[in-house]
C-alpha cells in the first residue's frame, strides 16, 4: 500500500468519528433547546427549524445569542397584600429565593404569615432553609 492511501483511510476513518460523535451532540442541543423554549414560553418550532437550518453549528449560534441577547431576570418588589392568594405570594417568595434575592424573599414570607396565618409552619420551614443557606454562604460551612 502506498503512503498516500495509508492516510486516505486514516482520514476516511477520522470523519466517519467525527461525524458519529457530531450527530448524539446535534440531538442533545435539539433535546436541550426545545426544553429551554418550553420553559421559557417560547415557540418550540421556531427552536427546531433554527437547529435544523444551522445544524451542528446552531448550539455555538445559540450559545452566543443567549449570553449576549438573553433578557435579564428582573426582581419587582410586592408585598404579601398583592397577592390573592397565599399559593401566589408563596410562589413569588420561593422564586425571590431561587433568584438568591433572600432577603426580600424572608420579607415576603412574613408579609405571607400575617396575613394568611393557616400557612405558617411551611412558612416558617421555607424561611428556616434560606437561614441555612446564607449561613452556608457566608461560612462555607456544609
Amino acid at each position: 500500500m502506498e503512503v498516500a492511501s495509508i492516510i486516505s483511510i486514516i482520514l476516511g476513518i477520522i470523519c466517519i468519528a467525527l461525524a458519529v460523535a457530531a450527530i448524539p451532540l446535534w440531538v442533545a442541543s435539539i433535546v436541550l433547546a426545545v426544553r429551554h423554549a418550553r420553559k421559557q414560553g417560547d415557540s418550540v418550532w421556531l427552536v427546531v427549524l433554527f437547529l435544523v437550518l444551522f445544524g451542528p453549528l446552531a448550539g455555538i449560534i445559540w450559545l452566543f445569542f443567549w449570553l449576549f441577547f438573553r433578557p435579564r431576570t428582573k426582581v419587582i418588589q410586592r408585598s404579601a397584600d398583592d397577592y390573592a392568594i397565599p399559593e401566589d405570594a408563596i410562589a413569588a417568595a420561593t422564586q425571590l429565593d431561587m433568584l438568591g434575592e433572600w432577603d426580600a424573599a424572608i420579607a415576603l414570607y412574613r408579609g405571607a404569615v400575617e396575613r394568611w396565618p393557616e400557612h405558617e409552619h411551611y412558612i416558617q420551614e421555607c424561611i428556616r432553609r434560606i437561614e441555612e443557606k446564607r449561613l452556608h454562604a457566608t461560612t462555607g460551612i456544609v
